[in-house]
């Protein structure tokens, strides 16, 4: 599994540094306290989102990272407007992607979560921000795009994963399945027929057989009877000739 370097301990490390009222310039306050809220609900999921944020995860963890670890350190630099519009951009992104993450697991109610914080309301005003709202211009942009192209971009990287890409075989699974079980029922037909050709020839066999033995026991008993005819005939032959002779003995 991919080691996660966004940590607690690094989330909870940058929420105290950009809670300290003294290194924030006041103009900036909006935009940071976004990005704290942001920042607590990442720090009190389970792996800091990154079950939940594949797109951005994959694509900005490295500057993210980069850009939470200067601040942790109270890199002088970190705290002007910059960087702070920056790190703002991004805790939006990662927002973003959570909520339609939730949104498709059917987590998300759009209402309070976790907490008091009402995280619908940050992304409905970021909506709303024109490109005036960050001063650099690559990050008017960056702003621009969040707010028009990222949920596409988005929902397209996880059509290209497993889940969505099971959905997308759907069809043709059934249709190989279909196949599979109409080829199932010919060969179950096929056996059936050619065991009752066995049977039938089974029986056809054991019929002859026993004809044939109903044949021998009529011809036996055919022998039988003539045997018995032939010795009965000798019998009276032999009979006639002994009164013959006492016939002839007697005159």
């Amino acid at each position: 599994m991919k080691k996660n370097k966004i940590t607690v301990e690094l989330l909870e490390k940058v929420i105290s540094v950009l809670g300290e009222e003294s290194k924030i310039n006041e103009s900036l306050r909006e935009k940071i306290d976004n990005v704290i809220s942001i920042l607590i609900l990442m720090k009190n999921d389970d792996d800091c989102w990154l079950t939940l944020c594949p797109f951005n995860y994959g694509y900005i963890e490295e500057n993210f990272y980069t850009f939470l670890q200067r601040i942790s350190e109270n890199n002088k630099y970190a705290f002007n407007e910059y960087y702070v519009d920056r790190i703002f951009l991004f805790s939006i992104r990662f927002l973003r992607e959570v909520m339609i993450s939730l949104q498709r697991k059917y987590l998300f109610n759009y209402q309070n979560l976790y907490d008091s914080h009402d995280f619908q309301a940050i992304w409905k005003k970021f909506k709303t921000l024109t490109t005036d709202y960050v001063a650099d211009a690559g990050l008017k942009k960056d702003l621009l795009y969040i707010q028009n192209e990222l949920d596409y971009q988005i929902l397209n990287h996880y059509l290209g994963g497993k889940e969505f890409q099971a959905m997308a075989d759907f069809d043709e699974n059934i249709k190989k399945a279909k196949n599979q079980v109409h080829e199932l029922e010919n060969l179950i037909q096929t056996s059936r027929q050619e065991l009752e050709s066995l049977i039938d020839k089974t029986n056809n066999e054991a019929n002859a057989k026993i004809q044939e033995v109903q044949r021998l026991e009529t011809s036996l008993k055919t022998y039988k009877e003539g045997f018995n005819f032939v010795g009965l005939s000798n019998g009276f032959s032999k009979l006639l000739e002994k009164k013959e002779t006492s016939k002839n003995c007697i005159f």
